[in-house]
């Protein structure tokens, strides 16, 4: 990959020419590349993914930078990465919870995104199934939501991003707790 600087008449040079494919960066350079001779098929599921899910993604993409300043404000320290390209990335990827832990009559959740948490749910549920109680998570750090219930049984953690991807986890109490 080469870097050039271009007279003002080439200036708004892009596109292939010949060998060559001409890239404006968003820092304001220009990127040379060569062109590959190998011919890539798409797999079926390449395919699938494209005319599928993709361009839904993209729509969804295009609104949120435009709606949530957050986007804009991780892209600003960001080199070479826009708000779309963070908005993108993020309905690309689901949140994670990485544990559900009762501690001291609370629920606490550790639970992350790649821009996001906007919000985590608990359940919970009897040995039938029912549901007991249903209740919003409040973030006391970075990574970490705490919930007080008022029942015990089976509890049902949800993740939600901005997207609104989710990531579920279970914990099952025992008869100690309330």
């Amino acid at each position: 990959m080469a870097k050039v600087d271009l007279s003002k008449h080439l200036k708004s040079l892009r596109g292939k020419v010949g060998d060559f494919v001409f890239r404006h960066m968003p820092d304001g350079s220009i990127v040379v590349n060569i062109l590959s001779k190998k011919k890539r098929r798409a797999s079926q599921a390449q395919k699938e993914y494209w005319n599928g899910t993709f361009p839904d993604r993209v729509r969804w993409a295009k609104w949120a930078y435009k709606h949530y300043p957050i986007y804009e404000e991780l892209a600003a320290g960001l080199p070479m990465i826009n708000a779309y390209n963070l908005a993108l990335k993020d309905i690309s990827h689901p949140p994670v919870i990485y544990r559900v832990q009762w501690e001291q009559g609370r629920i606490l959740v550790n639970a992350s995104d790649e821009i996001s948490v906007a919000s985590v749910t608990v359940r919970i549920h009897d040995e039938q199934g029912r549901l007991l109680e249903v209740g919003t998570a409040q973030q006391t750090q970075k990574d970490w939501w705490e919930y007080t219930p008022q029942a015990a049984g089976r509890i049902s953690v949800t993740a939600c991003d901005l997207p609104g991807n989710k990531a579920c986890m279970d914990l099952e109490t025992t008869d100690s707790h309330p």
